[in-house]
């Protein structure tokens, strides 16, 4: 009989609590990216540095930009050099540059190449300048998010050590002082 009362009062209210945190559960792991995402984004990460020295070296020797790029991407492998190649493709059959390189500026993480390399287009700045200053600003960039990262480790390890410390300390020190104090007292 409880059984049957608690189920025809509670199942109304845990559908009705079930379906909105079912959708927010949903839209959340919708927000996640894909492992293989995140692997290339850490490795484009990890990539553009030596991309933009190697690219500096080429504009340096005087190599044009579609060669330097195949020369790059097979330096660097990966999926910045998928990307590299893809434009360099491009590039070959007579894609305007600045046109390509504003396609690349959509990615976050290749944006800041993309830029550097419309603004010597545009206004025939020296490209190795800017590549040095890139490659010196994408090194800077990630050791300072690795060194966030390193930070953030102790933060992330606080709540574990918490969890199984706090309640071994409450089982093993103040249990059986509370217990000791009531065993003595008559009522």
């Amino acid at each position: 009989m409880f059984a049957l009362i608690g189920w025809t009062v509670a199942g109304p209210a845990a559908v009705v609590v079930a379906i909105p945190v079912g959708l927010l559960i949903s839209w959340w792991i919708g927000r996640l990216e894909s492992p293989s995402a995140v692997r290339a984004r850490e490795e484009i990460a990890r990539d553009l540095p030596l991309a933009a020295d190697l690219l500096t070296a080429c504009a340096f020797v005087g190599r044009p930009l579609d060669q330097s790029l195949d020369v790059v991407a097979r330096a660097v492998g990966g999926a910045l050099a998928q990307r590299l190649e893809t434009i360099s493709a491009r590039l070959a059959l007579g894609a305007d540059p600045a046109a390509e390189w504003g396609k690349l500026a959509v990615d976050p993480q290749l944006a800041p190449l993309a830029r550097t390399l419309c603004r010597s287009l545009e206004s025939g700045a020296p490209l190795v300048d800017g590549l040095s200053r890139l490659a010196d600003d994408c090194r800077r960039e990630r050791r300072t998010h690795s060194q966030l990262r390193a930070r953030n480790v102790g933060v992330k390890a606080a709540g574990p050590l918490a969890a199984c410390f706090l309640p071994a300390f409450m089982l093993i020190g103040v249990v059986p002082t509370i217990a000791g104090a009531f065993a003595h007292l008559v009522f």
